[in-house]
């Protein structure tokens, strides 16, 4: 990715990001939001080439992190234009599928939102390789 392209997607990342946005559930994982049970279950088609991981992290460095924050834990600075806090992804990671994960990122939910028709699929695929190495390591 070019540096005029990153700056088209930051500006784009900044622009969908409102003024007063709500958490979608943030640590409180008793208010599921999951995908549908088919979406859940697809396959990531992706591979866990550091190529992959490498494209996600870009794109999770340039979209995410605002909100998700660089260690993924929920606290970025966008994280102050929320009311509540936003996914803890390095749980997410853990015990939500990859289908579930590329779900969420196209549908998008209340803060959270959707990147469908930002993103080709392959990219959001990207990102999801990319998330699940962020599972807490226990």
């Amino acid at each position: 990715m070019n540096t005029n392209t990153t700056a088209a997607l930051t500006l784009l990342a900044a622009s969908t990001i409102p003024t007063t946005i709500y958490a979608h559930g943030g640590d409180d994982h008793t208010k599921a939001w999951n995908a549908p049970a088919g979406a859940a279950a697809r396959p990531n088609p992706m591979s866990s080439s550091s190529e992959n991981i490498a494209r996600g992290k870009i794109l999770y460095e340039t979209f995410c992190k605002q909100c998700h924050g660089v260690d993924a834990t929920g606290v970025g600075p966008g994280s102050g234009l929320i009311r509540g806090k936003s996914t803890n992804l390095t749980y997410s990671a853990d015990h939500h599928t990859a289908g579930d994960l590329f779900w969420k990122i196209r549908t998008g939910r209340s803060a959270m939102p959707s990147y469908k028709l930002v993103f080709k699929k392959k990219q959001v695929w990207e990102m999801v390789t990319y998330i699940k190495t962020l599972a807490a390591k226990e």
